[in-house]
């Protein structure tokens, strides 16, 4: 789909990003990372190494949420929020077994479509974001995972003063949210009618802990104080967090 608004640009699978220069550093930095991990993942190339971690615990957990939501049908499209770091690498590698080896829930079958999109945030330096892209780009292509990329060009602000772009940090925060759900709009549109959809996140329970801590650092005593919900409706999608 073509994924387009303001505060970025967007693209899609080999690529990963739009725009910018990729430095040599960064570029060697990428191809380290990517080195040292070919070896660490040549069991993907097993299929019995799927089918023994499908029948894991955190499988038949993930699964089980996916079945109560209605998301194991031919029809659903589910979109994995994937930083590319190592909680949603390993939820990645979860979804994997669960949908393409589990024979929970009736045995093999088509089984929903799974994409993932990434977001690069100009937060950093760039050669770190390029190697960042470069990372997320291999994995999905080993994996044989659709890759949506999108690049955000708003700049986080320092603090509570404003940031280059002249936002402050609430309203970067509140636009950043607006272009995620955009995106994830616009992944998940173009499911058949009616199809059960959703993003997938790779939150666990110690992120759920950290979240508490922060509502109630921030007063919100009532409500929230509960943190991160497993399913909840925002925005006119789905999020879950199995």
């Amino acid at each position: 789909p073509e994924c387009r608004g303001a505060g970025g640009s967007c693209s899609r699978g080999g690529g990963g990003s739009s725009g910018g220069s990729v430095h040599e550093a960064g570029a060697a930095t990428a191809a380290a990372a990517i080195a040292a991990a070919a070896g660490r993942l040549a069991w993907v190339r097993d299929a019995s190494r799927w089918s023994a971690l499908a029948e894991h615990p955190l499988c038949q957990e993930l699964l089980s949420a996916l079945n109560a939501h209605g998301l194991l049908s031919d029809q659903a499209h589910l979109v994995l929020s994937y930083s590319g770091g190592v909680d949603s690498t390993a939820h990645l590698l979860l979804l994997l077994a669960a949908l393409r080896y589990s024979t929970k829930f009736g045995g093999a079958r088509k089984g929903p479509r799974l994409s993932c999109l990434h977001l690069s945030y100009p937060n950093r330096e760039e050669e770190e974001v390029q190697g960042e892209v470069r990372w997320v780009t291999w994995v999905c292509q080993t994996l044989g995972v659709d890759l949506f990329g999108y690049t955000v060009r708003l700049t986080r602000p320092h603090g509570e003063e404003e940031g280059a772009g002249g936002l402050t940090r609430e309203e970067y925060e509140r636009h950043t949210k607006e272009i995620r759900f955009r995106m994830y709009r616009c992944l998940l549109q173009g499911a058949p009618a009616g199809a059960a959809t959703a993003v997938v996140l790779g939150h666990h329970q110690d992120d759920v802990d950290e979240n508490r801590l922060d509502h109630l650092q921030k007063g919100h005593i009532l409500g929230d104080v509960e943190g991160m919900r497993q399913w909840r409706e925002i925005h006119g999608g789905h999020l879950l967090r199995p």
